[in-house]
């Protein structure tokens, strides 16, 4: 019971975070190679086929040999 009291009388730091040193984070930059070719059921390339990415927000389109390439930059935090 003794400790038990001078456990609250005791001061407590446990929240004094104004001394605690945070990790510095540094960004990462990662560049992703994206390259597709769109074909039908028989295998056979489509041409200007429609390619919607991020919610509609980024559309491209497909080349007459139903190929196409994009380079996208991600940064990570």
């Amino acid at each position: 019971m003794l400790s038990w009291a001078i456990g609250l009388i005791a001061p407590c730091n446990a929240q004094n975070k104004r001394n605690v040193k945070r990790a510095k984070t540094t960004k990462a930059a990662l560049i992703v190679n994206i390259n597709t070719t769109i074909v039908d059921e028989d295998n056979r390339p489509i041409k200007d086929a429609e390619i919607i990415a991020s919610e509609g927000a980024i559309t491209h389109y497909t080349n007459k040999e139903g190929k196409h390439h994009q380079n996208l930059l991600h940064v990570r935090s």
